[in-house]
């Protein structure tokens, strides 16, 4: 969005109980580290409180690419979203939260998911549970 749009909507949400996330996709595929890192440092510095960053995986070093942001927000301290869309992004809409992302997206049980790679809710769910209950 304009710079403009961003700090209207900033200004809107600095006055109410909302908070902005800026959200940004790439539907064809992973752009390089320097790009990503490009677009995470504009997220930071716009006074957003949030981020989200998903691209379109390919092969599995894209997914390590985008995920490896976490640790830059980390870093920063701003809560960020960042994960792949695909097939070969799948493992990161769960891998996400494990590195400090604060959501992730499933697809509904009963209905077609809303972008390609997308876990079924009841599968996210026992798949963290298997995660924080293995022996």
């Amino acid at each position: 969005a304009a710079e403009s749009m961003r700090q209207s909507l900033l200004a809107a949400c600095a006055v109410s109980s909302c908070r902005l996330l800026l959200s940004w996709h790439d539907f064809s595929g992973t752009p390089s580290r320097q790009a990503l890192m490009t677009i995470f440092q504009q997220m930071y510095r716009s006074g957003a409180p949030m981020g989200k960053i998903v691209t379109t995986a390919k092969r599995f070093q894209d997914v390590l690419q985008v995920l490896s942001l976490q640790q830059e927000a980390e870093e920063m301290e701003f809560p960020l979203v960042a994960f792949c869309m695909g097939e070969a992004g799948r493992i990161s809409r769960l891998a996400t939260l494990e590195l400090g992302g604060f959501l992730t997206y499933a697809a509904p049980d009963d209905g077609a998911g809303t972008a390609p790679g997308q876990l079924r809710a009841t599968t996210l769910k026992k798949l963290m549970e298997l995660l924080h209950h293995a022996d």
